[in-house]
């Protein structure tokens, strides 16, 4: 209290500021970083060194008033622009009714997938794909939305299988429900991100995926002269990937590799990378995480996805993996 009350006399030259008043906004805000920015609303023309002051005392004052949250990230995002977004509210659908109700698994191979009907319940129930017919499922692997989401949820140890079903991991699920929204979103992207193979999720074009996946960053510097709400041509961005990582490409020999018996898949799939990259990147993963919207030949990055990209290219983001312990 006594660093709020001294910050504020340091801040308002005007007397404005109320330290009580601005101790009941940091307890009733959803996250610090929804705090904060509520605050420096109070301060027009303040100065980072400044906003960065605020930033450390407000977070610490936010985490004192609420012991029973663990350990907090100093994240650049709110919980209120993140709640809508389809990537959580489709992990929050799946731990739900996994919690209910197991999923049934079966072995085919070397995996362990959910059956055909426990599949297709789930695929078709969330909420990104409601009011999109889903046709029955034959296999898991039909559904790659169900099947990236199910790996995340793996990955952050939210889901585990035990013998022949799949079951929440009942003490990280509290601990994640526990958490602010804007913590919960970047658990998950930072799983999805970091700790997801999304070769995987690639087909034909997996290689390429990992040359991207493994220099991400590169993707992140896409991003760092785009303007919110501004709409750029999905043709742009696609040239940026491949001016960006066909060296790279090249250097793995993926441009030039060619199998005898197989020329034209070689010629079909080097051509149609942008393709690919455009559904597994852009779509499945920065529309899904609300980054950037979709206007069809047309997208636009959103506010949120400015601010997270460029955390990602300016500081060090921390590891998530751990924060549910």
């Amino acid at each position: 209290m006594e660093k709020l009350q001294a910050l504020c006399v340091l801040s308002d030259s005007h007397g404005r500021l109320n330290p009580e008043e601005l101790t009941h906004v940091i307890e009733e805000a959803p996250d610090p970083s929804s705090a904060v920015s509520t605050i420096l609303n109070y301060l027009p023309g303040h100065s980072e060194v400044l906003g960065r002051t605020w930033r450390k005392v407000v977070f610490d004052l936010w985490s004192e008033q609420h012991p029973h949250i663990p350990l907090l990230l100093d994240l650049p995002i709110t919980s209120t622009e993140v709640l809508d977004v389809p990537a959580i509210q489709d992990a929050l659908y799946a731990l739900r009714q996994f919690s209910r109700h197991p999923g049934q698994l079966q072995r085919e191979g070397s995996e362990w997938l959910l059956t055909p009907d426990d599949a297709y319940d789930l695929a078709s129930n969330l909420p990104s794909r409601r009011g999109h017919p889903l046709i029955p499922l034959e296999n898991e692997w039909q559904s790659l939305r169900l099947r990236r989401l199910r790996t995340t949820l793996q990955a952050l140890r939210l889901l585990r299988r035990q013998q022949e079903q799949l079951v929440v991991v009942k003490s990280r699920y509290q601990r994640f429900l526990e958490l602010p929204a804007s913590q919960q979103y970047y658990l998950l992207w930072h799983t999805d991100v970091y700790h997801t193979n999304w070769a995987q999720f690639g087909s034909i074009w997996g290689e390429y995926l990992n040359v991207i996946q493994a220099c991400v960053p590169l993707l992140w510097d896409l991003s760092e002269a785009a303007l919110p709400n501004v709409s750029y041509h999905i043709r742009r961005w696609n040239q940026d990937i491949w001016d960006t990582f066909a060296p790279l490409w090249d250097h793995e020999g993926l441009l030039s590799r060619r199998q005898p018996d197989s020329i034209l898949l070689s010629f079909v799939r080097t051509q149609s990378v942008p393709y690919a990259v455009t559904q597994v990147v852009m779509r499945d993963l920065l529309e899904h995480y609300g980054l950037v919207v979709n206007e069809g030949e047309h997208y636009h990055w959103t506010p949120l996805g400015t601010r997270l990209t460029a955390a990602e290219r300016t500081q060090e983001m921390p590891c998530a993996l751990d924060l549910l312990k």
